[in-house]
């Protein structure tokens, strides 16, 4: 299972609304333009998460398993997608998550420990200063990722 921190990129209904001129191929543009744009956050983020400096070993109470932590987990858990939002076919959302639940050594389960803090541990954000930095450059992605799309579908050329 998988935490998810939902980003929303708004004021593209117009955008979406001159897309129709190109029917058939408006959703992949809309996708793939998000997928970069989430991207852009992922990477952000996976740069900013803390690495541990040495392995560590999670104790499983209900299976009674222990399971070495690697360094570099939690950057290698966050990961990102674009999908249809629900109800609505020409809108899309930029997902980031970050993979646990699994009880292996990619479970990074602590994120959020990490990412807000504890009472005996400070916050030590790292996705939410990323999506805030990462805002700027979306818009210039989008910018770019849409108006490479465009010209391969009026070349003849698949989004």
């Amino acid at each position: 299972m998988a935490a998810a921190s939902p980003i929303k990129i708004e004021g593209l209904e117009g955008l979406v609304k001159s897309f129709n001129l190109l029917p058939g191929e408006t959703n992949k543009v809309i996708r793939r333009t998000m997928s970069a744009a989430i991207a852009t956050v992922r990477t952000a983020a996976r740069e900013a998460a803390p690495k541990a400096e040495k392995s560590f070993t999670r104790h499983f109470r209900s299976t009674g398993t222990r399971v070495e932590i690697k360094p570099g987990t939690l950057r290698k858990a966050i990961k990102s997608k674009a999908k249809q939002a629900r109800g609505n076919r020409n809108r899309f959302e930029g997902v980031l998550t970050v993979d646990e639940g699994s009880q292996d050594s990619r479970d990074a389960f602590y994120w959020r420990f990490v990412e807000f803090g504890t009472k005996d541990q400070p916050a030590r954000p790292f996705i939410r200063p990323a999506a805030q930095d990462a805002e700027n450059k979306i818009e210039g992605i989008v910018s770019n990722a849409m108006e490479q799309s465009i010209a391969n579908v009026i070349k003849g050329r698949k989004a």
